[in-house]
């Protein structure tokens, strides 16, 4: 596998469009664009390198012939972010249809929508929802190996409100628990509920303690790095752990992290493996025009169910692995 290669382009005075992906010869890329406040360029170039890397795994497990790639957008989110957005597409049409972008943390559908005006290579692809439609299809299969009665859902933004909604509407789940960190996606999230789906909801205030809910299944959709070995110790023993963040696990600790999943038998299901919904609508939908999008689900679920099988033997095979 080669390298991963980083491209900074400049933003005139607000900033630089950082672009990290595989430069594999006569191959596409794929990976979204996110804009949120870093501290520094090397921060956006180490996170876009992150991404990237989280993409390529993502490709090659929901059986995408493309390389992965990821646009990370280092300026004031709080400035013009239409000349920024406008910026960000010219270079987008530089490569010529080698690298498909979309959505991402940090903008909105409308900016996105904005985004494919500017350039036929900016999917405008519900991803969200898309991503959520992948998680249920991993739920298929934890349901078929374990007996889920209550999930918990860390952030209700783009994947977790449209995944928390269909676990509702779709399973029988005694309990869900909700957070936020903006508290007005929760009240958005319950006005939007049947008053028998109201009933039952549990919301978790402060969000920080909804690792000690006691769900049987935690699944973390907001960022990266929440895997860590002082959450893990909060969740109860035997939580199945699987959600639509991006880089769950934080890698300097994934010893002691290891060692706490063997001790408290937690399942740790691949971020990238699960989450891979909204890649699969991008691919099949946005650039190959295919429609026809359930049977492209089919990787998740047998790809989940293939995993769980593993940890049997092998609890933290799920931290560990990359290629399929």
């Amino acid at each position: 596998m080669r390298k991963i290669e980083i491209v900074t382009k400049p933003l005139g005075n607000y900033g630089q469009y950082v672009i990290a992906f595989y430069d594999q010869p006569a191959m596409t890329f794929l990976g979204g664009t996110r804009w949120k406040k870093y501290d520094s360029l090397e921060e956006a170039k180490e996170d876009a390198h992150r991404l990237a890397e989280a993409m390529h795994y993502k490709c090659k497990w929901a059986m995408i012939p493309a390389e992965g790639a990821k646009g990370v957008i280092y300026a004031d989110p709080a400035k013009d972010r239409k000349e920024v957005l406008t910026r960000v597409c010219e270079y987008v049409n530089e490569f010529e249809g080698r690298f498909y972008t979309g959505q991402d943390v940090g903008l909105a559908p409308e900016e996105v929508a904005f985004m494919a005006k500017q350039s036929p290579y900016v999917v405008n692809s519900n991803t969200g929802h898309w991503t959520a439609v992948g998680l249920c299809w991993a739920y298929l299969a934890v349901q078929y190996y374990f007996k889920v009665k209550s999930v918990a859902v860390q952030g209700l933004g783009k994947c977790g409100e449209p995944f928390a909604r269909l676990l509702l509407e779709h399973f029988p789940i005694e309990r869900l628990f909700v957070c936020d960190i903006d508290h007005s996606a929760v009240e958005r999230f319950l006005s939007s509920l049947k008053e028998e789906q109201r009933q039952k909801v549990t919301i978790i205030l402060p969000p920080e303690d909804i690792y000690t809910a006691g769900a049987d299944l935690f699944s973390p959709c907001a960022l990266g790095g929440i895997v860590n070995k002082e959450t893990l110790e909060k969740l109860k023993e035997g939580t199945v752990i699987m959600g639509s963040a991006n880089n769950q696990i934080k890698e300097e600790e994934k010893d002691e992290i290891k060692e706490i999943i063997n001790k408290r038998k937690i399942y740790y299901l691949t971020d990238f493996i699960v989450n891979a919904g909204g890649l699969i609508a991008i691919w099949h939908e946005g650039i190959k025009k295919d429609l026809d999008l359930a049977i492209h689900f089919l990787p998740i679920y047998l790809n989940t169910a293939k995993l769980i099988r593993r940890m049997r033997e092998d609890l933290t095979v799920g931290v560990d692995i990359r290629e399929p």
